[in-house]
């Protein structure tokens, strides 16, 4: 008799373990994979954030060669899916570039072509939705340095990187 309760209480209990563990295991893997997607993203960013200041171009271009140009404002954009995004970018010049030798293409000249800037980083940032911004920072910059090196010529924008990027979803 006592055998079989006691075999009774340890089946009871093993059922009542495999009860709790599956509702454990229910109750927590949302959130689980909640915070995986947070570490992904988080991880995204700074990877992100370590390549924004590489060359967006094969060519290697050092800092004695290039000179920064910065428009003076910071652009508002809309986005593809009703989000805002607001940006500053630093845009690199050449400075053996024929344009740069040239006087035509300075940090000093460059303010007269601001509307040229805008324009190629608001034609290419507005393609963009709030999540894919984020994700493909170093593709927009890549899009812009390129639309901005036909503007200007192929060899006067050696980079584009962003100063400021700001996402506002639509709300």
């Amino acid at each position: 008799m006592k055998k079989s309760i006691i075999t009774l209480i340890t089946l009871v209990l093993v059922l009542v373990n495999l009860v709790l563990t599956a509702l454990l295991t229910f109750t927590i893997m949302p959130e689980t994979k909640k915070a995986n997607e947070l570490i992904s993203k988080v991880a995204g960013a700074i990877d992100l954030d370590l390549s924004a200041g590489q060359s967006t171009s094969g060519s290697s271009t050092s800092l004695e060669t290039t000179e920064a140009y910065t428009p003076a404002d910071d652009m508002t954009i809309s986005l593809s899916d009703g989000g805002v995004a607001l940006v500053k970018i630093v845009i690199n010049i050449n400075k053996e570039s024929d344009g740069y030798k040239a006087g035509t293409y300075t940090k000093d000249t460059m303010n007269t072509y601001d509307g040229v800037i805008q324009r190629a980083v608001n034609d290419i940032v507005s393609q963009y939705t709030c999540d894919n911004f984020n994700e493909k920072k170093q593709d927009i910059q890549d899009q812009i340095k390129d639309e901005l090196a036909n503007s200007f010529g192929g060899d006067v924008v050696s980079a584009v990187g962003f100063a400021k990027a700001v996402i506002q979803p639509k709300q």
